[in-house]
C-alpha cells in the first residue's frame, strides 16, 4: 500500500521510484522508518506530517487499507494460486491507476504497457492466446474510434489515450468477453458520474472528467458478477 502512494505521486511527475528515498510532498523531509509502517504511521500522527504539521491527504490511509483488502478477497476467492498473482497484480495496478488519473488526470503508460505484455504471456501460459489477443486488439480499436470521432465532434480530446492503452490492458489480460463488458458498463457509469458532476455544479459540461475511475469501477464489477450479468443477457436475447 505504501508503495501504491509513492506511485501515484512519483509516476505523473516521472520521478525515480527505485533510489530515491520517501519524503513529504509538503516540506520535502526524507520519512524515517516510523513514517513509513501502512496505517499505522498514517494513525500515530493523526493525518499529519510529523516534520512540517501539513495535513496528509486521507488517500494514503485508503489507498493502504483497499491494498490490504484486496489481497485478502483475492486470496479467500482463489488461495494460493495462479489466478491469485495474476488478479491481485491486476488489482494492485488499477488501485494506482484509479487514484493517479483522479489526481493528475493520468493513466499511466508503464502500468498499462506492462499489463498488455504480462497479459499476452498470461495468456501463453493459459493456452488461450487468441482470445488475449482479440481483445487487445478490439478494445483498442473500439476506444481509439470512439475517441477520434468525439475529437472530431468536440474540437478537443475527448477521450485521453491513456484510457485507449487501459482497456487494450483489460483486453490482453482477461480476454474478449470481459473487455467488451468492461467497455460497455464504462460509458453507463462514466455517464451516470458526469451527469451527477454536471447537476451537482462540480464540474461544466465542457470540464474534462478522468474517464480511468469509470472503467476500473465498470471492470471489477464484471470481475466479481460478470457471468451473473452474461447469462442474463443471453436469457433475455
Amino acid at each position: 500500500g505504501s508503495f501504491a502512494n509513492m506511485l501515484i505521486h512519483r509516476l505523473p511527475k516521472e520521478e525515480n521510484i527505485v533510489w530515491k528515498r520517501s519524503y513529504c510532498p509538503s516540506c520535502k523531509h526524507k520519512l524515517g522508518i516510523l513514517d513509513l509502517v501502512p496505517i499505522f504511521s498514517y494513525l500515530s500522527v493523526l493525518g499529519k506530517c510529523r516534520y512540517c504539521k501539513k495535513k496528509i491527504p486521507i488517500r494514503y490511509l485508503l489507498v493502504e487499507l483497499l491494498n490490504i483488502a484486496l489481497i485478502l478477497s483475492c486470496f479467500y476467492v482463489y488461495g494460493f494460486s495462479f489466478l491469485f498473482f495474476k488478479t491481485y497484480i491486476f488489482m494492485f495496478g488499477l488501485l494506482i491507476i484509479f487514484f493517479t488519473d483522479l489526481k493528475e488526470q493520468i493513466v499511466p503508460d508503464s502500468i498499462s504497457i506492462s499489463f498488455i505484455i504480462l497479459g499476452l504471456a498470461s495468456a501463453i501460459y493459459e493456452k488461450n492466446i487468441l482470445d488475449s489477443i482479440y481483445g487487445l486488439i478490439i478494445g483498442f480499436s473500439i476506444f481509439f474510434i470512439i475517441g477520434f470521432i468525439a475529437k472530431l465532434y468536440y474540437k478537443k480530446d475527448a477521450l485521453g489515450f491513456g484510457d485507449v492503452k487501459l482497456i487494450a490492458a483489460i483486453g490482453s489480460f482477461w480476454g474478449t468477453k470481459i473487455m467488451l463488458l468492461t467497455t460497455y458498463f464504462s460509458f453507463l457509469i462514466g455517464g451516470i458520474i458526469g451527469l451527477i458532476l454536471i447537476i451537482s455544479g462540480l464540474k461544466k459540461r465542457t470540464d474534462y472528467i478522468p474517464f480511468g475511475p469509470s472503467i476500473i469501477i465498470a471492470f471489477v464489477t464484471i470481475l466479481v458478477w460478470g457471468n451473473k450479468i452474461w447469462n442474463l443477457y443471453l436469457n433475455f436475447g
